[in-house]
C-alpha cells in the first residue's frame, strides 16, 4: 500500500513538472538588431565594436535575426513609409512616425522586436543611445562618456541593453 501511494505521488510530481515547466520557462525572443549610426568623426573600428557589443549582449537575452539584406530592405521600408521616419531613426530621434513605421516593419518580419544604437561623439564626449522597440511600447536609453577608449564604450552599451529589456 505504503509503495502505491509513493508511485502515485511520484508520477503525480513528474506530470506537474511537465506541465508546468514550460508555463515558467523564459521564452526567448527573436529580434532584428539594426547597424549602430554614428554620428560625428567615428572610426569604423568603433562602429565594429559597438556593434558587437551589442550583438554580444543581446544573444544573452533574445534569438538575434540576422542576414545581410535586411538591413538594405529595412532601411528602403522606411524611405516608402517616410524619409522623416528613416532621419529619426538615423539621428536618434525616434518618434510617432518612426515608432509606427518600426512597429511595421517587426508585424512585416514577424519578430518580436527592433533595436537600434546611435552613437554621436563631440569632440570628446559620446552620447551612446539604445533604442528598443515591440509590439507593446518602445523604450530608450542613454548613456555619456568622456574621454573613453573603445573598451569602456563597449561596456555602457552592454549596460544600456540591460536598462532597456
Amino acid at each position: 500500500m505504503i509503495y502505491k501511494k509513493c508511485v502515485f505521488v511520484f508520477i503525480f510530481q513528474v506530470l506537474i513538472l511537465f506541465f508546468l515547466t514550460p508555463l515558467l520557462a523564459d521564452e526567448r525572443k527573436t529580434v532584428y538588431v539594426f547597424p549602430p549610426t554614428l554620428i560625428g568623426d567615428s572610426s569604423s573600428d568603433l562602429g565594429k565594436s559597438l556593434d558587437e557589443a551589442l550583438r554580444k549582449e543581446l544573444n544573452k537575452l533574445h534569438d538575434l535575426v540576422h542576414n545581410p539584406t535586411y538591413d538594405e530592405a529595412t532601411v528602403n521600408f522606411f524611405s516608402r513609409q517616410s524619409d522623416q521616419a528613416l532621419d529619426q531613426l538615423f539621428y536618434g530621434d525616434c518618434r510617432k512616425i518612426c515608432l509606427d513605421s518600426i512597429r511595421n516593419l517587426i508585424k512585416k518580419m514577424r519578430i518580436d522586436g527592433f533595436y537600434h544604437l546611435t552613437s554621436n561623439l563631440d569632440e570628446e564626449t559620446i552620447r551612446i543611445q539604445l533604442l528598443k522597440v515591440d509590439s507593446n511600447e518602445a523604450r530608450e536609453k542613454t548613456a555619456f562618456c568622456e574621454k573613453c577608449e573603445i573598451p569602456e564604450i563597449a561596456s555602457r552599451v552592454q549596460k544600456l541593453v540591460w536598462q532597456v529589456r
